[in-house]
C-alpha cells in the first residue's frame, strides 16, 4: 500500500473499498455506501463489522452455510417430528382447541477464545397446551358412622331399562 490512503482500495473479503469515494464495490459489480442498509443483490443484505482495527468489514455467507444444512441437516429430521406432534396435539380432543401450539428452532452460537471460529447448536422444541383434564363430581353420604364416597349421586334414583 502507499502513503495516499486517499485512493488506496483495500481488498477486504471479496470486495474492494474505495476510501476516496468512500464506497464498497462487491466482485459481482453493484456499490454501496458504507453508512446505508443498501441491499446487496445477491446476498439479500448488506452487514458490516469491526474486525481487529479494520472498521466496517463486510460480512458474507458461504453459498453451503443454510439453515438446513446446519449440524448435518438436523433441522430436516427434527422440525417435521415435531410439526407431527403440534398436528396430533390440535386434532386430538383430549386437548383444548382454541390454544396455540409453538414450534421454535434456536440456533446457538458459542465462539471460540481466539473467534476464529464457533460451535453451533440446532435445536426445535414444541410448546403444546396440557391435555384437558377428565371432570367428574363426588358425592358423600353419611351412612352410620361413616361416609360413602360415590361417583353416582346416591340421592337420584335409578333408572330402569327395559
Amino acid at each position: 500500500m502507499g502513503k495516499n490512503y486517499e485512493s488506496t482500495r483495500l481488498r477486504i473479503l471479496g470486495t474492494n473499498y474505495d476510501r476516496r469515494r468512500d464506497r464498497v464495490y462487491h466482485l459481482c459489480g453493484c456499490a454501496a455506501d458504507r453508512n446505508d442498509n443498501a441491499v446487496h443483490p445477491m446476498k439479500g443484505g448488506f452487514s458490516v463489522a469491526t474486525v481487529g482495527n479494520n472498521v466496517n468489514v463486510p460480512i458474507t455467507l458461504d453459498d453451503a452455510v443454510q439453515l438446513g444444512t446446519l449440524a448435518m441437516g438436523e433441522i430436516n429430521e427434527k422440525f417435521p417430528a415435531a410439526l407431527k406432534d403440534a398436528v396430533e396435539n390440535i386434532l386430538s380432543f383430549d386437548y383444548p382447541g382454541k390454544k396455540a401450539r409453538e414450534i421454535a428452532i434456536k440456533v446457538t452460537l458459542t465462539p471460540s477464545d481466539d473467534r476464529t471460529r464457533a460451535d453451533v447448536e440446532v435445536g426445535v422444541s414444541t410448546k403444546l397446551p396440557a391435555r384437558t383434564p377428565a371432570t367428574t363430581k363426588l358425592y358423600f353420604s353419611p351412612m352410620g358412622s361413616e361416609v360413602l364416597i360415590s361417583e353416582d349421586n346416591p340421592q337420584q334414583p335409578k333408572l330402569e331399562f327395559r
